[in-house]
């Protein structure tokens, strides 16, 4: 895998639509993921507002963070329509009957270049850190460093009272992640 998890692609495909038991996404959270070479890159240097946003998706094998098709404008409510469900969880039977065209619309938000598919195998650890001024979760993967953090354009994070308040953002997917990988957890 490398640290976008292009690698990982088609494995999590087959994750999702090739058994006959499909998994369903033990949490989910609205934010941004990041990459450690996204970051190299120069993804988010414009400020935080220049982030991907999207949904991050904790299943029993992978984390997904599927970037958002349209990335939502700055201002009161920013957050709320840069989210996805949770990709439709079919059993392989089901997805082999579906037309080409279907098969192809569950595909594309996990081959979008903004999307991150980690395989929870590769993480070495999880704990809450912050992410320039942002609190964030940090994942060590074999591959690099991620980050998964909030929508920069939060209404409610928009103080400093409340950036110190929730410094512990998401704790609930954290501690979902740390009891799911190989490794020592920290918190």
């Amino acid at each position: 895998m490398d640290v976008r998890g292009n690698g990982s692609r088609d494995e999590f495909a087959q994750y999702l639509w090739g058994s006959e038991r499909p998994p369903r996404p033990l949490h989910q959270a609205s934010g941004f993921a990041l990459n450690s070479a996204a970051a190299g890159e120069g993804a988010g240097a414009g400020g935080a507002g220049d982030l991907p946003l999207g949904t991050i998706f904790v299943y029993p094998r992978y984390l997904a963070f599927l970037a958002a098709r349209e990335q939502p404008a700055d201002g009161p409510g920013a957050g709320a329509s840069a989210s996805h469900s949770a990709p439709l969880a079919l059993t392989a039977r089901a997805f082999a009957r579906l037309p080409d065209e279907e098969k192809e619309k569950l595909r594309r938000p996990l081959e979008d270049s903004r999307s991150l598919l980690i395989p929870l195998g590769q993480v070495a650890f999880a704990t809450h850190s912050r992410w320039r001024e942002l609190p964030a979760i940090e994942l060590s993967t074999s591959a690099g460093q991620v980050w998964l953090g909030p929508h920069p354009n939060a209404t409610w994070l928009n103080t400093d009272w409340m950036q110190s308040r929730f410094a512990g953002w998401e704790p609930r997917l954290l501690s979902t992640v740390q009891s799911l990988i190989s490794g020592p957890s920290q918190s």
